[in-house]
């Protein structure tokens, strides 16, 4: 018997997961699960700067086996992807085709979805954000907390907590660059008057690793988060799909493309197509 069905293991998939499985719901997550089999286990575990220089295969990853780093034409949607990266967003615009004058969607049916490819950026809603819905960040700070110590989130508790308010299990963050270390020199300057402007500057709230954490990182600043995940600092959702397999109440079903749900009482039937077999 089946509590839970989950389809998808992208960011909100496998956190809905991951609760559910905390309180002893039986869940099945159902997902279509591409995976990058060709690229990931090529780059060396040396800093980008390093394999620039010495490494004679680093156009394999870098440009990919068929150029396909280096867009054509006209600029598509995830054209920033690179080859290691681009298996996250494939098949999705036939699978899931969407016709939208002016717009443009990204989709995935990546195992960890959009959030395998994603930058880091993690934030809470503002008040004004969520009082259409009837919410305030206070009542959702529970959650982002739990989430934060899940994932793994680092910042700095400097001029933009009173924006993005800072979870208990926040890790220091990240060291910046020279250029960062100019720029935020600057603002210390000039703190007050641009403050009074309503000027407010600071490092941002990451989903990255600064520290050991759930068997992750420290971030190895290598500059190749864009590429591999060897330290798996950065979060994405595959992670935690990785501790949800050894829970005993969840089970993972993968190449599962969900067409719809049928509800018949108390019972809910999904039918979905095996993505190789089409069955």
């Amino acid at each position: 018997m089946t509590d839970v069905i989950v389809v998808g293991s992208g960011p909100g998939g496998v956190n809905a997961a991951a609760a559910l499985v905390a309180a002893g719901r039986r869940v099945v997550l159902l997902d279509y699960g591409n995976e990058d089999r060709r690229y990931a286990s090529l780059v060396p575990h040396e800093p980008f700067s390093a394999l620039r220089r010495g490494d004679a295969a680093q156009h394999r990853y870098f440009l990919g086996d068929r150029f396909e780093g280096i867009p054509f034409g006209r600029v598509r949607v995830g054209a920033q992807l690179t080859p290691p990266r681009q298996y996250v967003m494939a098949e999705a615009a036939d699978r899931i085709p969407v016709d939208a004058d002016g717009f443009s969607a990204s989709m995935s049916l990546a195992r960890g979805g959009l959030g395998a490819a994603w930058s880091a950026g993690v934030f809470p809603f503002t008040d004004d954000e969520l009082a259409a819905m009837g919410l305030r960040v206070a009542d959702l700070q529970p959650h982002y907390d739990a989430v934060a110590e899940r994932i793994g989130v680092a910042g700095d508790r400097d001029d933009l907590a009173q924006f993005f308010p800072p979870s208990p299990s926040m890790m220091p963050a990240l060291e910046v660059d020279t250029s960062t270390e100019i720029v935020l020199d600057r603002y210390e300057r000039r703190r007050e008057r641009l403050n009074a402007d309503g000027f407010f500057l600071g490092r941002p709230r990451l989903a990255a690793c600064s520290r050991s954490h759930r068997g992750r990182g420290p971030h190895a600043y290598l500059e190749l988060c864009y590429w591999a995940d060897m330290d798996r600092s950065v979060y994405r959702p595959q992670w935690t799909l990785d501790e949800l397999a050894r829970a005993p109440n969840f089970t993972y079903v993968s190449r599962r493309f969900v067409e719809r749900f049928e509800e018949a009482g108390d019972v809910v039937r999904v039918r979905a197509t095996h993505a190789d077999t089409g069955t």
